[in-house]
């Protein structure tokens, strides 16, 4: 099994309060890895500016198709 790619910490580290909502873009980056390849910078780059973790989920999900 591969590493994971954004651990909640990394959510912390820009910027959100930790929570029980995390688990939903934590598992939606490893869809975007497995499904887009997408890396671990290019993530936070897609999250970076979002304000909520809602806009986080929104955005993944708009890539996800």
């Amino acid at each position: 099994m591969p590493k994971p790619i954004m651990l909640g910490r990394d959510l912390i580290a820009l910027g959100f309060k930790g929570g029980k909502d995390f688990w939903e873009p934590i598992n939606l980056s490893e869809q975007l890895r497995d499904e887009k390849n997408m890396t671990r910078e290019e993530l936070i780059a897609l999250i970076k500016g979002s304000t909520t973790i809602d806009e986080v989920k929104e955005r993944m999900l708009q890539i996800l198709g």
